[in-house]
């Protein structure tokens, strides 16, 4: 970060997930009150984040048996948790990404710090999704980073997430 700020055209590019903004929605407006908050700091997501993993370790020992077979009565992740938080851990952990792009904007305003989306992107990690040969290249999936790396700083927001068609967003997403 200090030679980020010494330059005069530094920036901080965060790859996210549009599941960030996805589970932002799903939590209750008290929990994503916390996340937008402009007073938030580091440590609040890490506590924040400590009670999440706390919750979802809970959530998961409580759904499979001592065999290790899901239990048939037990409420299956993700759901929301008595605190309010969607237990998704993916999502969640693009959720704080978010926060936290946001608190380097404001504490460093020289800076540009954003947060994309690739879009869905074939890898070993989509390998098992239904249309996995209708998703985009990794190589398709660098193209708005690469933008965010190169675009005049002057057409960038700061402190903002950026679809994969480039548009600056909210925070949360619209769910239908």
């Amino acid at each position: 970060l200090p030679q980020l700020l010494e330059s005069s055209d530094g920036r901080v590019i965060f790859v996210s997930s549009g599941g960030g903004r996805a589970n932002m929605a799903r939590m209750t407006e008290e929990q994503r009150t916390k996340l937008l908050d402009d007073e938030l700091t580091w440590e609040d997501i890490g506590r924040l984040s400590e009670q999440f993993t706390k919750e979802y370790e809970e959530a998961a020992r409580a759904a499979i048996d001592d065999e290790g077979k899901a239990k048939k009565d037990a409420k299956q992740l993700p759901f929301l948790s008595p605190s309010g938080l969607w237990l998704q851990s993916y999502g969640f952990s693009k959720a704080c990404i978010g926060s936290y792009c946001g608190i380097i904007a404001r504490q460093n305003p020289s800076l540009l710090s954003m947060t994309c989306s690739p879009g869905f992107i074939a890898t070993d990690m989509s390998s098992t999704y239904a249309k996995y040969d209708e998703l985009k290249t990794v190589d398709e999936g660098g193209g708005v980073i690469a933008w965010m790396a190169s675009e005049d700083k002057d057409k960038l927001q700061s402190g903002v997430f950026y679809q994969p068609d480039r548009k600056a967003v909210g925070w949360v997403a619209e769910l239908n």
